[in-house]
This record gives C-alpha cells, sequence and structure tokens, in this order.
C-alpha cells in the first residue's frame, strides 16, 4: 500500500510539473479539428504565442514535415508536446520567436497534418525606437539645389544649433549603423540652423528626408526665415510616417506669403501634438538631405557670379584713426575690419576694391 501511495504522488507531482500557463500571451493559437485557428499568424519578433487545445489530441511541431519529413528551415526551431484538448482551451505551452521570417509547422500526431493541420507563423521585425538605415540618396543635379544638410551637395548651413532658448540637442553625425550619417535632434521641441543669406525666390520646392519612432504621435512643421519681401516665416506640416523614413517635398506655394528672396534660417517646430494641439515636450527626430531645389519652373539657384566693386572714401572732413580704415560687415563683408582700406597716394581718398 505505501508503494502505491508513492506512486500516485509521483505521478501526481509530474503531471502538476507538467502543467502549462498561457495567461498573459501577446497572441493565441487554437488547435482543434484538424486544424490550428489562424492557420496564418503575424506577429512582431519577440512577442508570446500560446497554444490552447480546444479538442482532440495534439502536438506542434515545428522541427520537419511530417508529410515529407524535410526540416522546415525555420528560422528558429520550436515545438510543443501533445496533449488532449477540451472546451475552453487546454494550455499547450507558449513559444516566442524573435527572428523575423516565415515559420511553418504541423501536428505530427496520426494522420493530422495529411489532414490539413498545417499553419504557419510569419515574424515581422520589432520597431525601432531609432533609424536603422538611410533615407535614399538624392538623384537632383546639383545645379538645381541649394542643400541645408546632406551628404550629396555642399551645403550652406553655418551653426546648425544655435541657441533660441530650445529644450534638446543635435546631433550633426549620429551614425544609425551605416556609417551614412543624419540628423539628430534630441528631446525636441524646436531647432533653428542658420544659413549663409540666400535668394532663393527662383527655387520651388523644400526636401526634407524625416524619421520619427514606431510610437511617435506628435506632429513636425518647418519653415525657412526670410528677409526681403513677403512673410517672414510660415510654419507647414512635414508628413511622418513613423517608424520609417519620408521623403516630403513641400511646395513654395505652401509657404503661404513666403518669397524666400533672403533666406538667412531654417525653423524645425515640434511642440505638436499629432493632431496639431499644444504640446512642448520633447521629443527625438531624425532628419536628412535638406534642401531647396527647383523643378524647372522656377528660375533656379542664385547664379553664383561675382564682381568687383570699389569703395572710397572721401576723407576730407573726417578724421582717419591711427588704426586706418575699413569696409565690414554683413554676409559678403565679414567682420568689422574684414576690408581694410588703403590711401596709397596720400590724397585723402581711402580705397578698397
Amino acid at each position: 500500500m505505501r508503494n502505491i501511495l508513492l506512486l500516485f504522488i509521483a505521478l501526481f507531482s509530474f503531471g502538476y510539473a507538467q502543467a502549462q500557463d498561457c495567461s498573459g500571451a501577446d497572441h493565441t493559437v487554437l488547435a482543434s479539428n484538424y486544424a490550428y485557428n489562424p492557420s496564418v499568424l503575424t506577429v512582431t519578433a519577440g512577442e508570446t504565442i500560446a497554444f490552447l487545445n480546444e479538442a482532440g489530441f495534439h502536438n506542434v511541431n515545428g522541427v520537419s514535415s511530417t508529410l515529407t519529413t524535410s526540416t522546415w528551415n525555420n528560422p528558429e526551431t520550436f515545438s510543443l508536446g501533445a496533449n488532449s484538448g477540451s472546451a475552453g482551451g487546454v494550455c499547450m505551452g507558449t513559444i516566442t520567436l524573435n527572428t523575423p521570417g516565415t515559420y511553418n509547422y504541423d501536428c505530427s500526431i496520426g494522420s493530422h497534418a495529411a489532414s490539413g493541420m498545417v499553419a504557419s507563423i510569419i515574424v515581422e521585425a520589432a520597431s525601432s525606437a531609432v533609424p536603422t538605415d538611410n533615407a535614399a540618396d538624392p538623384t537632383l543635379d546639383a545645379g538645381d539645389v541649394v542643400s541645408i544638410y546632406g551628404g550629396s551637395y555642399d551645403n550652406i548651413a553655418s551653426n546648425y544649433n544655435p541657441f533660441w532658448g530650445q529644450s534638446g540637442s543635435v546631433d550633426t553625425d549620429y551614425d544609425p549603423g551605416t556609417g551614412n550619417l543624419v540628423l539628430q535632434y534630441a528631446n525636441f521641441n524646436y531647432q533653428g540652423t542658420e544659413v549663409a543669406s540666400s535668394d532663393l525666390s527662383g527655387m520651388t520646392h523644400l526636401h526634407v528626408d524625416v524619421w520619427g519612432a514606431a510610437d511617435n504621435d506628435r506632429m513636425l512643421k518647418v519653415t525657412p526665415v526670410s528677409g526681403g519681401t513677403g512673410a517672414s516665416e510660415f510654419l507647414v506640416e512635414v508628413p511622418v510616417t513613423p517608424g520609417a523614413w519620408n521623403s516630403v517635398d513641400l511646395t513654395k506655394a505652401a509657404f503661404e506669403g513666403m518669397t524666400w528672396e533672403q533666406v538667412f534660417q531654417m525653423k524645425f517646430d515640434g511642440a505638436f501634438n499629432a493632431d496639431g494641439s499644444a504640446n512642448g515636450a520633447g521629443w527625438d527626430v531624425y532628419l536628412d538631405n535638406i534642401y531647396f531645389w527647383n523643378d524647372g519652373t522656377g528660375s533656379g539657384p542664385p547664379s553664383g557670379n561675382t564682381y568687383d566693386v570699389t569703395f572710397n572714401v572721401n576723407t576730407a572732413n573726417i578724421t582717419v584713426g591711427p588704426n586706418g580704415m575699413f569696409v565690414g560687415g554683413g554676409d559678403y563683408f565679414g567682420g568689422a575690419q574684414g576690408n581694410p582700406m588703403t590711401d596709397a597716394d596720400e590724397d585723402g581718398i581711402w580705397t578698397v576694391t
């Protein structure tokens, strides 16, 4: 009697140890009536899949095909032992697949596979919080482009991180793992860039490549900042599909009232929720290939031609100090002492070309 009792305790303990827990799984597959339901399941890498047996005696065989005996060649091998099902489902166990790809499996019990008990799982890559690739390289001719940031054209930006009281930081050399660098705005609410003052009135579009995280629920806007005639700035939404690079071309007409006659700054503003309501909390965004371009209907970029200009100052009514006289200031003439003037013949006319 004592031996029978010990055997019963051992059998009970074995059965208890083999009990499976399917609670908390991300997905569920039901086994019954010579079928798995769903027969094709799509999941994200790292998610948990529970198998419940509702009727019959079944297993899960992700090793090799019962019908052909050939290996499934799944990215990862998996299997679950057989059990008997009942209404409401008996847990067969759970699996977690971490490698993207297509996984095939069947029930290797009796003729179940031959009766159609074969199914598959499609595992998609988990969405990243940062980009792991790059936007496509631009293909426009350099003669039709004035570039702010990117590796394909010469850039006219002079300062990618002027202090405007913004919340975040700027990394102009962020590597997504490809060696092809992009622009990162971390903890971003708004950000400016200073550029060489340029007449871009002959350009027809502004191009931006932008990447936001898969769970992004924010809105990004952009505007050039311009002197000259017309509006100085006008924010326009940059559409962002989360989790991927977005190639966006905004027409000049979208920037209402702007002429782009004297663009000297760029501004990105992210202080919005996706519905356009205000939200000043910082978030991360990645940018590349920021440039103005001409589709052929505009006059194009500034010609780039330069001309010699001579400045003459008659000092008959002024006193020249011991340091001499200079022409300076603005984008063309540099600092206060950028261009020294001379009076070689001492006739009181100081000159510089």
